[in-house]
Parts: C-alpha cells; structure tokens; sequence
C-alpha cells in the first residue's frame, strides 16, 4: 500500500511539474506574440529613424523616376527636332507641317 501511494506521490509530482513547465510556456508565447504584434501595430514609435530612412528612400526613388521621366522626354524632344524619332516598334519622321508614322 505504502509503495502504491509513493508511486501514486511520485506521478502526481511529475505531473505538476510538466503542468508548471507547460503555463511557463504558454506565458512565453503569449508574451512573444504580444511583442511581435506591439512591433507591427508601434514600429512607428519604436524605431522612428527606420521610417524616416525608408521614407528619404522613396523620396529619393521618385526624384529619380522624375529625372528618368524628364530626360527622357528631352531626348524625345530632342529627336523630333533632328526629323526623325524612334518610339518602340514605331518610327515617326517630321515633315514641315506632318508626321509620317510607320512601322519597323
């Protein structure tokens, strides 16, 4: 009888224990999450110079497209003046008062 409720001690003891380490992880986890989420929801607040990087680097990125966008059209200016312009599989030569458009 003694051995049966030292047994019986034994598994209630090993049983608390892995109940113990399972809420320990479960707390663990809900803290991580509630940490990756304040980081999604806050990463404004958080980490204030990585927005204000990122938003230099669109800013950047869409002068550029300006630039690309206005040389572009200069050289496209540039080479109606000369008479003849090339645009994809288009050909547009210059008259004096028309345009010729025709194809490669």
């Amino acid at each position: 009888m003694k051995q049966k409720q030292s047994l019986v001690e034994a598994e209630n003891s090993r049983l608390r224990s892995a109940i113990h380490e399972q809420i320990l992880d479960e707390k663990l986890n809900i803290l991580k999450i509630s940490r990756d989420k304040l980081n999604t929801y806050f990463n404004s607040t958080t980490q204030p110079h990585y927005n204000k990087l990122y938003a230099f680097e669109r800013e950047s990125q869409q002068e550029v497209n300006r630039l690309v966008v206005r040389a572009n059209k200069s050289l496209q200016e540039e080479k109606l003046v000369q008479g003849h312009m090339v645009v994809g599989r288009f050909s547009i030569q210059k008259g004096e008062n028309y345009f010729v458009i025709t194809t490669d």
